[in-house]
Formats: structure tokens, C-alpha cells, sequence
């Protein structure tokens, strides 16, 4: 064994004997590519737009999220709170409105949320329509798009809670 491998069998080691667990996200996304590689496309957008509605509801919940809502939205949304307001709003909404309003286009670009809200739509479509397929190309470009704006979610949650 090359000893370059050692330290991530370590790691490997360790986090098997933990009681640490994977993200739910990372696990979703995860899931949704291995459907996407078997042409379990309707399975695959329905886990990926679940990994965002988590990712979203988990950056709400994060300990400085009120202020990255800042007062003067509570105040004109009449909600005590970010958390309260994702709940209010649901996924839809949530992505749809209130991400475009407490997120900058330089914190998240307008594409990655377009494309965030055509797959909400689509998965509505799949889940609440009957919708059968989802064309290989837009679920690819919808499944790039989701990771990219958990990651997005998943940074910021971390660096309003270091403040």
C-alpha cells in the first residue's frame, strides 16, 4: 500500500468508529447522480430539489441567519425570522423569491437560481402532474445547478455562523 493512502484510511477509520454522520444534502445529491447514471430521471430531480429544500431549510435554521434577513426584511415581511419565513413561504417561494431577495446575484448568480426554480417547477410537475420524464439535458444542467447553490447555502451558513 503506497503510504499516500494512509491518512485518508485514517480518516476513513475514524469516521466509521464516530457517531458523526454524512450530510443529508451530500447524500441526496449523491443519490440523485446515481439515478441520473441509471436513467432514474424523475427519482434523480425528485432527490436533487429535496438536497435544496434541506439545504435551504438548514441555512435558515443557521445561528446569524436573521442577520443575513436583516431586520428591515422581518420587519416588511412580517416575520420574526428567516426560519419562520422559508416554513411561510415553502420551497417554492422559498427559492422563487425569498434566496433572490436575501442573496446578492455576486453571492448567487441570477443563472444558478433560474435554473434552481425550473427544477422546483419540473419536480412539481413530476411529482404533483404525473409529468413521466425529464429530458436528460435540463436535469443534467438542474442537477449542476442544485449542488452548486447547496454549496452556495452550505458556505454561507458557515461563515454567518464563524461571525
Amino acid at each position: 500500500m503506497k503510504s499516500g493512502f494512509m491518512p485518508d484510511w485514517l480518516n476513513a477509520k475514524c469516521f466509521v468508529q464516530s457517531s458523526s454522520r454524512t450530510s443529508l444534502v451530500l447524500q441526496l445529491l449523491a443519490s440523485a447522480e446515481s439515478f441520473a447514471g441509471t436513467d432514474h430521471r424523475r427519482a434523480a430531480l425528485v432527490e436533487a430539489v429535496t438536497a435544496l429544500e434541506v439545504a435551504i431549510s438548514e441555512f435558515s435554521k443557521s445561528p446569524k441567519a436573521q442577520e443575513a434577513f436583516g431586520s428591515l426584511l422581518a420587519e416588511r415581511f412580517d416575520t420574526p425570522s428567516l426560519k419562520t419565513q422559508v416554513e411561510h413561504l415553502g420551497l417554492s417561494g422559498g427559492v422563487r423569491y425569498l434566496l433572490a431577495v436575501i442573496l446578492s446575484p455576486e453571492q448567487l448568480p441570477t443563472h444558478l437560481l433560474r435554473s434552481c426554480q425550473q427544477a422546483v417547477e419540473e419536480r412539481n410537475n413530476v411529482v404533483h402532474r404525473g409529468q413521466r420524464d425529464v429530458a436528460e439535458d435540463r436535469l443534467r444542467a438542474y442537477l449542476d445547478s442544485i449542488r452548486q447553490v447547496c454549496s452556495i447555502l452550505a458556505l454561507y451558513r458557515e461563515k454567518l455562523s464563524d461571525e
